[in-house]
């Protein structure tokens, strides 16, 4: 799973027989929390939500009835970063004039982000600013911009 994905975590509880019990408690413990649900025609359904990136254990346990012996088990799951996506807008460029460039920056499932920064290439060079630092702009709302000034055709070394 990734940061911030709600999943939803789900337990099948059967007997050595793979009997289906529909009776009884699941109480599932992650990241300091507790999640207690009954159980479906065997099945037990837990919306889970990590806003951490790191491995974690999920610690099930069902109390037992008059019917089944109580029992528990533990899994890993490991939560990692999303992988954003960029798509660089095509503007209307002039030559001569600065122009903005807006790129959209999402997760991979089209939510936009909200942090980090954005590091310029164009044509393969490292954008930078007049005190020669890498330039990088903010993230805000699924988008970044740079204002770039796109030479005139004889002008680009100039």
């Amino acid at each position: 799973m990734t940061v911030g994905e709600t999943i939803t975590y789900t337990l099948t509880t059967h007997d050595a027989y793979k009997n289906k019990i529909n009776e009884g408690i699941i109480t599932t413990k992650i990241n300091n929390k507790t999640y207690t649900n009954t159980i479906n025609n065997g099945i037990t359904l837990i919306p889970i939500t990590i806003n951490k990136t790191g491995t974690y254990q999920i610690t099930n346990t069902y109390t037992g009835t008059k019917n089944y012996q109580p029992t528990s088990n533990t899994k890993t799951i490991t939560v990692t970063k999303k992988t954003p996506k960029i798509t660089i807008n095509k503007p209307n460029i002039t030559a001569g004039k600065t122009n903005t460039i807006t790129t959209t920056i999402t997760t991979t499932d089209g939510v936009p982000l909200n942090e980090g920064k954005i590091q310029w290439k164009i044509n393969g060079i490292t954008q930078k600013d007049k005190n020669n630092k890498t330039i990088q702009t903010q993230i805000k709302d699924g988008t970044s911009n740079i204002n770039y000034n796109i030479p005139q055709p004889g002008q680009e070394n100039k």
